[in-house]
């Protein structure tokens, strides 16, 4: 018999901490707008998720199954036709299982618990996100941030002009897709790709362990219960997209994740319909990354080295990482950026973005017809151009990274 087997009947669950579980998440919910019901719920009773229409069916439902494994969905039913707003997001932050075999489930608690303080510590410096529940699920920690979001990003100004180009046949309910990406590219981004990466959130797959029952899918022993560790304030105010954008580059970014998500759908249909002569496409990026500039440095690294070295070049993200580092220590040395400014952090995170989009370096008529002007006037065209026709050239010096 099993341990998990076993510690079941000996593990009881209070019926008053599991209601007050289930109301600090309904709570929760209600503040930030969401109906209660109908609602999509799991036990262990049940194979898969089934609706439920009111607290007392779920109550029910959860009574029935010896309040084990019981969970709720963090957004209602999706059908085609309504449009969510993706205004809680669920960061599941595992146990690392090298530790909890070298060293034991209790050190690789401690060790854990200092990541996720970390990841909090960054939610509030970096973010300026304060309020938020931490939930100790007995295999890790969920991390249950609720927002102020009062639209569907489709309806958001800065947001609408990307949308007609994310339309296609792989999208069942495109519709709603600039407000469903959100929540994959958030949880990577929040807590700083650290959230398991086999988790990919949308509005159907999060679901939220309640406190107070029992997670019998133990992958280290026992079943536990759940139990908040941290929770979140009910009169606190949420933060909104206004509050974010304005104190934080979230948006900023995820905005210009999603137009390369929409450039590469429509470099897909496109793919290599301009093609140099005699390999030219990848000598350019060759050369550029063996030439030492200051300027558009962030666009280069995001738009062509990154994607180069993933999807063109397939490197691993270790040695693309020092294949890139090796360009920006060369530009560094040219001309040094602000010691504030993390630059390891950033080459991680675009190497991520372009594994998780596939997106294409963009090709060199894009660069002749884009603004990528350097210092004195020069196109960075041009001085990609002079090196390939084995001219000299002097360096072009700028602070914009």
């Amino acid at each position: 018999m099993s341990n998990n087997t076993s510690n079941s009947f000996t593990l009881r669950a209070n019926e008053d901490d599991v209601i007050d579980g289930i109301n600090s998440i309904l709570n929760m919910l209600e503040n930030i707008g969401q109906p209660l019901f109908p609602r999509r719920i799991m036990t262990a009773a049940y194979s898969g998720a089934f609706t439920i229409d009111s607290l007392t069916h779920m109550f029910d439902a959860f009574k029935r199954a010896n309040f084990q494994d019981c969970r709720i969905s963090a957004y209602p039913p999706v059908n085609e036709d309504t449009l969510f707003i993706p205004n809680l997001l669920l960061l599941d932050l595992d146990y690392d299982d090298d530790q909890v075999k070298t060293n034991g489930r209790a050190y690789a608690d401690l060790i854990h618990k200092t990541k996720v303080n970390k990841i909090l510590k960054r939610l509030q410096t970096k973010f300026y996100i304060t309020n938020f529940m931490v939930v100790n699920t007995g295999n890790g920690r969920h991390v249950l941030i609720p927002f102020g979001f009062d639209t569907p990003f489709e309806y958001i100004e800065e947001m609408r002009d990307i949308l007609p180009h994310l339309m296609s046949s792989r999208h069942k309910r495109a519709n709603n897709t600039m407000s469903e990406s959100f929540l994959p590219y958030a949880k990577n981004y929040l807590s700083n790709s650290q959230a398991d990466k086999g988790n990919h959130p949308n509005f159907a797959s999060i679901f939220m362990r309640i406190p107070g029952s029992i997670n019998m899918k133990m992958k280290y022993g026992t079943a536990e219960i759940v139990k908040i560790e941290h929770e979140w304030d009910y009169e606190a105010t949420l933060p909104s997209f206004g509050d974010l954008h304005k104190n934080s580059d979230l948006f900023y970014n995820y905005m210009h994740y999603m137009r390369l998500v929409a450039g590469k759908q429509l470099e897909r249909k496109n793919t290599f319909r301009y093609a140099s002569p005699q390999g030219i496409t990848r000598q350019w990026i060759e050369i550029l990354h063996n030439t030492a500039v200051s300027d558009c440095r962030k666009r280069i690294l995001w738009l062509i080295l990154a994607p180069y070295a993933i999807n063109i070049k397939k490197m691993t993200h270790q040695d693309a990482f020092v294949w890139i580092k090796q360009w920006v220590d060369k530009c560094d040395r040219t001309y040094r950026i602000d010691s504030s400014y993390n630059i390891d952090e950033k080459i991680d995170y675009y190497l991520n973005v372009a594994k998780e989009t596939e997106y294409l370096p963009i090709s060199i008529k894009k660069l002749e017809n884009g603004d990528w002007k350097m210092r004195g006037g020069i196109d960075l065209i041009n001085l990609i151009r002079n090196k390939m026709h084995g001219q000299t050239s002097s360096v072009l010096y700028d602070s914009s990274m």
